[in-house]
This record gives structure tokens, sequence and C-alpha cells, in this order.
């Protein structure tokens, strides 16, 4: 039996033990002949070849996108709702008030999420023209805030400005945790 418990070939139960140094040797081996991006394990935004897509594609994506996760969110929170509600007893009118909560709150929240989509892939592909095609985090972070503005607008120009302020403030504090965490440079 050699000295090193690490490389035994006794097997306990059937099980092989761990050979920790021919790990660490293939491991170092590893790192020398391949680099590791830590980019490649962040989240991507739209499907692969996403930068690459042209305004009114990207346009089309990200609106669906947001609009089906309003209908299904909405509709969740909508169908939680008319649950909690006290209701009638019938069964058929007890379904019939939670399938109108969910209807309602999950078509408010799509199409909001829809429209708030469409104003924010406008704004940022007009920040984007107006910088002659620059493409950074500025871009984000100003067509959130033109979004938030544009759909606060009905509503008066108290909300618009909160709204807009709400919105960039989101997007910088996306901004900064993937600074922080992620080392986007």
């Amino acid at each position: 039996m050699s000295s090193n418990p690490n490389t035994s070939n006794t097997s306990v139960g059937g099980l092989e033990p761990i050979n920790f140094d021919q790990i660490a040797s293939k491991n170092n081996s590893n790192k020398s002949n391949k680099v590791i991006d830590r980019h490649e394990y962040l989240p991507r935004r739209g499907p692969i070849g996403y930068e690459n897509l042209d305004y009114s594609t990207k346009l089309f994506y990200e609106s669906g996108i947001c609009y089906l996760t309003g209908i299904v969110g909405g509709g969740t929170i909508g169908f939680i709702q008319g649950a909690l509600t006290p209701g009638p007893t019938n069964l058929k009118l007890r379904l019939n008030a939670i399938l109108n909560h969910s209807g309602r709150m999950g078509s408010l929240t799509g199409n909001t999420l829809g429209i708030t989509a469409l104003c924010y892939t406008s704004s940022k592909a007009l920040i984007k023209w107006n910088r002659n095609g620059i493409v950074d985090k500025y871009n984000d972070i100003g067509g959130l805030a033109m979004a938030g503005m544009l759909t606060g607008i009905p509503r008066g120009l108290i909300y618009s400005t909160g709204s807009a302020l709400a919105l960039g403030s989101v997007g910088l504090i996306w901004y900064k945790i993937k600074e922080t965490f992620y080392d986007t440079n």
C-alpha cells in the first residue's frame, strides 16, 4: 500500500477512490490550453447573433418577449387575486371570477410591458443614431429613461418625469451590478 492515501488502489464498497493528483494535473493542463472567458457564462440578451439583427427584428423580438412575459405574469397575479377575493360559492361563478381577474391583469400588464419595450427599443435606436453608431451602456440607460418618459406622458408631466427617473435608475443600477460582479471591461 502506498504512503499517499489519495493515490491508493483500494476500493471501498465497489467505489474507486478519487485521485486528486491526477485531477489537479488534468486541470492545470486544460488551463494552459484554454483561456476562460467570463463573459461566455453571462446571460445573453436575445438569441445568438442578436447584436447583428436589424432594428425591426429587435423591435418585434423585444416587444413580443415583454408582452408574453406580462401576459403570463399578470395572468398569474390576477389568478391569485381572483382566488383570494371572497365571492360566490357556486363553482362556475367562482371560476368565472378567477378567469376575469386573470384576463384583466394579464392583458393590462402585457400591453403595458409591450408598449414600454416598443418605446425602449425605438429610443435606444434613436440615441444610437444620434451618437453616430456608438453602442455602450449610455444607450440603454437613456433608452430606458426615454421609455419611462414616453409611457408616462398620458398621466402628466410629474408622472412622466418620475417614470423616466425610475427606469433610468433601474438601468444604471443594473449596469453597476454587472460591472461589480461580472467585470464587463
